[in-house]
């Protein structure tokens, strides 16, 4: 049963009493539909599904920088896993609090009809990168991080989220680099990336730091608080 709203002209001078009496008349036609005349769930809350099919978010601030080295986390090469060091409070030890997140369901990227992919937000601060013996203005050394996930146990690398801090360095072989510099991942994590990997099912996303050298002495990255968000989404890609 339809209502008839009557609109409002230029001229029609609008007071309390007149709103409230068209809001009663709306109020009044609404509470006098027969149950017939609505279509089932037409009034229910929740009428689109969510896009978001599984999360997980987590956070490290830590008070003192944790630190990490090219000897106990040496950078293995683009796209590999192992020597990487989970980012967390106790650093090199890896006995911390980590940027580590497990999804609230896991995630079968097969299942292409149903998820799109995983979006991943991550970010850490960095206060300082340090090692003499790095020639001035020149790439001999880099702070590495990434992103990886892991299915059936094993954590694998995504490539394509490599980040790198360089260590060029002053005459006195201090670090060029500004401290508390913010280091951002932004990336997604798509049925290709997992395809042919155990049963393709992603359960846990972390944030990893190593480190690329290629000179003596020992380099040391020192960082901070971070953050890590994961989204599994009901979406396709371009």
């Amino acid at each position: 049963m339809p209502y008839d709203w009557s609109r409002l002209t230029e001229t029609t001078t609008i007071n309390a009493a007149s709103l409230n009496s068209r809001f009663d008349a709306v109020r009044n036609e609404m509470n006098a539909l027969e149950d017939l005349c609505v279509q089932p769930r037409a009034l229910h809350r929740t009428h689109l599904p969510t896009t978001v099919l599984s999360k997980g978010r987590a956070e490290i601030i830590s008070a003192i920088s944790h630190t990490y080295t090219n000897v106990a986390e040496p950078y293995p090469g683009f796209g590999l896993s192992a020597g990487w060091k989970v980012i967390n409070t106790n650093g090199s030890l890896g006995t911390g609090t980590a940027l580590s997140i497990t999804l609230s369901s896991a995630v079968n990227l097969s299942q292409q009809t149903r998820f799109g992919g995983i979006l991943v937000l991550a970010n850490v601060h960095a206060i300082a990168f340090t090692g003499a013996g790095v020639t001035v203005g020149t790439y001999q050394a880099s702070a590495m991080f990434a992103i990886q996930y892991r299915i059936s146990g094993t954590w694998y690398t995504l490539g394509r989220s490599e980040r790198y801090l360089s260590a060029e360095t002053n005459a006195d072989g201090t670090s060029q680099l500004a401290l508390f510099k913010d280091v951002p991942i932004r990336t997604y994590i798509k049925y290709a990336d997992v395809a042919g990997k155990g049963n393709e099912t992603v359960t846990d996303v972390r944030m990893v730091t190593s480190i690329n050298n290629v000179t003596a002495p020992v380099k040391t990255l020192a960082l901070r608080q971070g953050q890590i968000t994961a989204i599994a989404m009901r979406a396709g890609t371009i």
